[in-house]
């Protein structure tokens, strides 16, 4: 469905390929603590490094969990609990480790182009099982959750059933009322998203729900991360990544004179001399020996967004192509 083209979700491949191996028929659990449901995780893993699941000694491992999953591999499997419970993991040699969210994997991995959505296979099952009759009256998200596993299950046998996970942080009480029919999963769960205004994630694991505003805060957290990694680059003049060889850098540059923002740097112009005080995220390029001014980034007080031409300026998000 075009629907989903809409919603931008990450890619999670590569990493877990070598322990999808185990699959569960169902694993259901309804308020158990992290650490019960990674015992029972680690008691019916097969290959050797899901049976040693280990949590980071700054996890909560009481916190509750609510899953309903139905005929999903063990990796998958890890992948929800992951996304339910907002953790990250970590890949070691002979084991996986559960750490805090954004400290992972998960963390560094990019939005998946929106066009390989549909082959999700949650989306794609989504979008052709069709249910003939849905009432719910205040029926808490986590009853509706399971009862589209379950029914996606006995409706279409040969697909596995649809797997549904909301966000540790939706509240698992909050109330359903609609009624529809001849109605797909897929559009059954975009009304919900209407109603209870939840955000739907496509997972290639399964569909997750989220609270209100995930996405951009999502958004505004890998901008963030691409800034201090920028910053970093800046330090070594840039020459990394799509910046190699061209010499850009970004914002300020701690203890180098050769900067406009030192306060030994003599500039040849004006603009040199404002930099000194509203250089964050200005963009410099290194000619002829010395930093030289580019363009005001989008942190500079004076001019926030545009510049002498009317153009748009530079923003965190730095492009190269933009320098050229």
């Amino acid at each position: 469905m075009k629907l989903w083209f809409l919603i931008v979700a990450s890619l999670v491949t590569g990493s877990f390929q070598s322990v999808n191996s185990s699959d569960l028929d169902q694993l259901q659990f309804d308020g158990a603590t992290l650490v019960q449901v990674v015992e029972y995780m680690r008691e019916k893993a097969k290959e050797p490094r899901m049976r040693n699941i280990i949590c980071d000694p700054r996890i909560d491992t009481e916190r509750k969990v609510t899953l309903y999953l139905n005929h999903i591999s063990m990796g998958n499997a890890l992948m929800c609990l992951l996304d339910h419970a907002d953790l990250d993991y970590r890949l070691d040699e002979h084991a996986v480790v559960i750490v805090p969210k954004w400290e992972g994997e998960l963390g560094k991995r990019k939005p998946h182009p929106a066009e390989s959505i549909a082959r999700f296979p949650d989306v794609s099952k989504s979008a052709g099982c069709l249910f003939d009759h849905v009432e719910f009256a205040d029926v808490p998200i986590k009853d509706v959750v399971r009862y589209i596993s379950d029914r996606s299950v006995e409706v279409n046998p040969e697909m596995g059933g649809i797997n549904v996970v909301f966000n540790h942080y939706v509240d698992p009480d909050m109330s359903v009322s609609l009624d529809l029919k001849q109605v797909t999963v897929a559009r059954l769960l975009y009304r919900i998203s209407q109603l209870t205004q939840l955000e739907i994630r496509p997972e290639p694991f399964a569909i997750c729900l989220d609270p209100p505003g995930t996405k951009a805060l999502s958004e505004a957290r890998r901008k963030l991360r691409r800034r201090d990694r920028l910053a970093k680059l800046s330090e070594s003049g840039g020459n990394s990544g799509k910046m190699r060889g061209k010499g850009y850098t970004i914002g300020r540059i701690p203890n180098d004179p050769r900067s406009p923002t030192h306060p030994d740097y003599v500039g040849s112009s004006a603009d040199d001399i404002r930099t000194r005080t509203n250089a964050l995220n200005n963009v410099y390029k290194w000619v002829n020996g010395k930093w030289t001014f580019v363009r005001y980034g989008s942190g500079d007080p004076h001019h926030p967004t545009l510049d002498e031409n009317g153009r748009r300026l530079i923003t965190p998000n730095l492009d190269a192509a933009s320098l050229r």
